[in-house]
């Protein structure tokens, strides 16, 4: 319900105005000084004390969730219960070498999900592995939309964007052209790196199957300890080609029988 030229003219002060009448926290304390990006705002809304996650902007504007600290042990609660429901693995007591093949975090509310809940139930940052070590950035996904159709009419330079945005938008999509073979790259290291050690595998039923699919190719097995496990959720995506039984052939191929699956809604803390 906010107006979105507060996100496109970085009007800060307004927008942070708006979300203070959706929290109990005043939110008028926040020093504000100096901001220039929506991830730098946000991350000073965590440093106060607020956990503002926001939906993927799919629909051409970001809708913000704002949580606080005082949710969090609820939160928290939620996911690992749905964890060690789906399981048997309660994260509060077993920590477990935990691999997902995506960023390290974000303030979009999946990613702020597994870096709040995922690195303490591997056991800190040093046993949480992710395929990037960057942050996916809440500026590009506002704005991906608009850049897409003003890229497309050749009008980029016309928005005014600032130089360093620009330049992380041609890495991020450079990437995500790259991201099956990195994917593929980044697991096959892991198989040989952990072999016949427990961990939990993270990743999309996409991002499974593709790997099994290639390490069969390849003739790549993976020998994981036993009680390792995997998490999983989100559908197929439009993931084509899927094998009928894709369950099995990704617990066939990872040797690993416990699988879980999550569903979920950002405006949602049950799991």
């Amino acid at each position: 319900s906010y107006p979105l030229t507060l996100i496109e003219n970085r009007d800060f002060a307004k927008l942070n105005a708006w979300l203070n009448r959706l929290t109990t926290l005043d939110l008028s304390q926040v020093n504000l000084s100096g901001l220039t990006m929506l991830d730098d705002w946000l991350s000073r809304l965590d440093d106060f004390g607020m956990l503002i996650g926001h939906s993927s902007g799919t629909t051409g504007k970001l809708s913000f969730v704002p949580r606080s600290k005082v949710e969090f042990p609820s939160w928290q609660r939620s996911y690992y219960e749905a964890t060690r429901a789906s399981t048997g693995v309660d994260p509060f007591t077993d920590p477990v070498e935990t691999f997902f093949p995506g960023y390290r975090g974000g303030h979009q509310m999946m990613m702020k999900m597994l870096n709040l809940f995922n690195i303490p139930a591997a056991g800190g940052p040093d046993h949480y592995h992710t395929l990037y070590q960057t942050h996916i950035s809440s500026d590009l996904m506002s704005l991906a939309g608009r850049m897409q159709a003003a890229e497309e009419r050749g009008e980029l330079d016309a928005l005014g964007l600032d130089p360093a945005l620009l330049e992380a938008r041609d890495a991020m999509i450079a990437q995500g052209k790259r991201r099956e073979q990195d994917i593929e790259s980044w697991f096959f290291k892991l198989f040989e790196e952990y072999r016949g050690k427990r961990v939990k595998l993270g990743g999309t039923f996409a991002d499974l199957i593709r790997t099994a699919r290639s390490g069969i190719e390849k003739g790549l097995t993976p020998d994981f300890g036993e009680g390792s496990f995997i998490m999983t959720g989100g559908g197929l995506k439009g993931f084509k080609d899927a094998p009928d039984d894709w369950e099995g052939y990704v617990k066939d191929y990872f040797g690993i029988d416990n699988i879980g699956m999550f569903y979920g809604m950002s405006e949602v803390m049950g799991m």
